[in-house]
Parts: structure tokens; C-alpha cells; sequence
């Protein structure tokens, strides 16, 4: 991962304890989304927590907002990023 590349050894250490590690993609998007001086500031098992917690919070923000759909009535489909009307 080229972002932070002061802090490989520390986001290396977040990558394996955390649970988002396993899906890489996501950890990264979510580490480009914290302030280097978030990172510079925690240990590395801190650093886990910190991504697990925003990614159980995108998570349940994501099962919120399908909830929500489906009480007004639709669908969202994923394939076209669109709201689908049930009829």
C-alpha cells in the first residue's frame, strides 16, 4: 500500500489484526479515508480497532439505508446504482 508510507510497519500490523483486513480493498479505502495524523497517533492494534469500528458503522449504514428503501416502497439495484419502485 503506497498510502503512509512512514507508517508501513504500523498499518501492516492493522492489516492482519483486523477483521476488514481480509477484504483489502475495503481496509485501504477506509485507511485513505483517516487523517494521517489519526494514524501517526495510535498503535497499530489501535489502528485495527479504529477500522473495524468504521467499517461495522459502514456496514450497519448500509443495512439502514436497504431498510429504508424497501419501507418507501423500492429496491436498490446495485448493478445500476439506481432506485427501483416495487409496484
Amino acid at each position: 500500500m503506497t498510502t503512509f508510507p512512514s507508517h508501513r510497519t504500523k498499518i501492516n500490523r492493522a492489516m492482519r489484526l483486523a477483521e476488514v483486513g481480509e477484504h483489502r480493498t475495503t481496509a485501504e479505502a477506509l485507511l485513505r479515508a483517516l487523517p494521517e495524523s489519526v494514524i501517526a497517533r495510535v498503535t497499530g492494534h489501535e489502528l485495527a480497532e479504529l477500522l473495524d469500528a468504521v467499517w461495522k458503522l459502514s456496514q450497519n449504514s448500509i443495512a439502514s439505508a436497504e431498510t429504508e428503501l424497501v419501507s418507501d416502497g423500492g429496491v436498490c439495484d446495485e448493478d445500476k446504482q439506481a432506485f427501483r419502485e416495487l409496484a
